[in-house]
């Protein structure tokens, strides 16, 4: 399992974050903002999430992630207060 917390960003995959964020039309503010995951498997990767926990993910058919969760989710997952809202309305 990955370490938690995970290391600090290199300036090179802050920047790929970034760009993936404009590219999705997500914005997120705030200081050190953790990098965003694009699926399910990228979350447990990156996050070193417990084996039943990602499997119930994939049970729950949650394979691919909503623009919300792909920030959202790392968010959370390194205890940052959040405040999220998307194009409809939730």
């Amino acid at each position: 399992a990955a370490a938690w917390p995970p290391p600090a960003s290199s300036a090179r995959a802050v920047a790929e974050a970034n760009q993936l964020r404009k590219a999705l039309r997500i914005h997120a503010y705030g200081n050190d903002v953790p990098p965003l995951a694009q699926s399910a498997h990228q979350l447990s990767e990156a996050h070193g999430l417990r084996p039943y926990l990602y499997q119930n993910m994939m049970t729950a058919g949650y394979h691919e992630l909503t623009r919300v969760q792909m920030q959202a989710v790392p968010a959370l997952l390194a205890g940052r207060e959040l405040l999220a809202c998307a194009p409809t309305g939730s």
